[in-house]
């Protein structure tokens, strides 16, 4: 037992050195960002909130004041009455009656130094900018983008062009494209592997080709685009385009002159 509980011990003083997360509150901007860095009524509406300052007028006989006050029973069974039939309370004796407040008369005025709180108004300005750079700032770094998270980073791409639609041209212009444009790099050059398998699954079959086949070039060739001669160099120069199946056109065709 003895042993269970040295264990136990241990166990408690190690999770004691354990770091703790601490949770940090979002800083309150009060509206502000980088393309709104200052409040302007004009602007945003917003106006700052003053503290106020209480009044500094002390209840006398001008103002009417009268502090209400509970009646205080009598202590010493008094019982003599007058000819009004009023009880009358012996000297020392605790009983006080019942007084009924008046309020203060007093109004405000440059002797007493009140000045009224005023809350102010709050910042009404909405960027549109902002959010858009955050939604790009979330994309992964091109060396992250993989064949496993291609498709997340596809909605990603979306979502941001959706959002970026409904800018204006200034409003664009303030936004920093460089990892958006990183990751559709890193996205166009990511290899499709079930594609590529079905072409080399091609390629196996005629690994030594002595002719160029119709089934041959049927199976390699999805199209071939023969562009309009060109003269102006003295010389017909031919430009042949050939797209391949599952891989598209490979810029490696030769100009052919005649």
């Amino acid at each position: 037992m003895k042993r269970v509980f040295a264990i136990f011990l241990t166990c408690v003083f190690l999770l004691g050195l354990l770091p703790t997360a601490a949770l940090a509150a979002e800083p309150d901007t009060g509206g502000l960002c980088p393309h709104h860095q200052e409040h302007s009524y004009e602007l945003c509406g917003y106006m700052e909130a003053m503290e106020g300052q209480p009044c500094g007028h002390i209840h006398g006989g001008d103002c009417g004041y009268v502090e209400a006050a509970e009646e205080i029973p009598c202590d010493m069974d008094c019982n003599e009455t007058g000819e009004d039939s009023q009880i009358i309370h012996s000297e020392g004796c605790a009983y006080a009656p019942e007084v009924e407040g008046v309020p203060c008369q007093h109004e405000h005025d440059d002797e007493c130094g009140y000045i009224p709180a005023d809350p102010g108004q709050p910042c009404g300005f909405v960027c549109r900018i902002c959010p858009v750079q955050a939604m790009i700032d979330a994309l992964p770094a091109p060396e992250d983008i993989t064949p496993d998270n291609r498709a997340e980073v596809e909605a990603q791409l979306k979502a941001i062009d959706t959002a970026r639609a409904g800018l204006t041209d200034e409003e664009t212009g303030q936004i920093d494209f460089s990892r958006y444009q990183s990751a559709v790099g890193a996205r166009l050059i990511i290899p499709n592997f079930r594609i590529i398998n079905r072409f080399l699954k091609i390629v196996k079959k005629y690994t030594e080709p002595t002719s160029l086949t119709p089934q041959l070039l049927h199976e390699f060739v999805d199209k071939i685009v023969v562009h309009e001669a060109d003269k102006s160099s003295g010389h017909r120069i031919q430009r042949i385009d050939v797209h391949y199946n599952f891989i598209g056109e490979v810029d490696f065709s030769p100009e052919f002159r005649r």
